[in-house]
């Protein structure tokens, strides 16, 4: 799929408009917990990563936010893979709107487990280990004659 990413450049004076309404999206997943990769999955039926761009529209009029047709136009193109403009690339796309570190902290940056419980911290214990070193050679005939007898 690398090389398939090269998308078309978008047109001038769009970029300021397109990023508020990705931002728009962003909100909606966010707030009413869309998990947007499913509901591509189910039109995508070859498992490429790309939808037709009817399909992609129709996910993202179900989040119910309106868009001017120019911005729509421009949301297409940025996602849009160069040579073939029937196909969306709907994981990229995913990606840029529910990113999982951006929406629900997790991955490695968030994960602060280590700071209560470390695994590299050694264990410690007070237990004493007896050891009958002989320190003598009188005491070992002593336990010698005790344990024949």
């Amino acid at each position: 799929m690398l090389a398939r990413r090269k998308y078309l450049q978008p047109s001038s004076g769009g970029g300021v408009d397109l990023e508020s309404v990705m931002d728009q999206y962003r909100y909606a997943v966010q707030v009413r917990r869309i998990m947007l990769k499913p509901v591509f999955q189910d039109f995508d039926r070859t498992k490429n990563g790309h939808v037709t761009k009817q399909q992609f529209l129709r996910v993202i009029d179900s989040l119910r936010i309106s868009a001017p047709d120019t911005i729509t136009q421009e949301l297409l193109r940025r996602y849009m893979d160069k040579g073939n403009v029937d196909e969306v690339n709907y994981v990229d796309f995913c990606e840029d709107i529910d990113a999982s570190k951006e929406l629900f902290g997790v991955g490695r940056d968030f994960n602060h487990s280590y700071d209560y419980f470390p695994k590299t911290r050694p264990r410690v214990s007070n237990a004493e280990i007896v050891r009958n070193a002989p320190e003598d050679i009188e005491d070992v005939m002593a336990r010698l004659r005790a344990t024949c007898s």
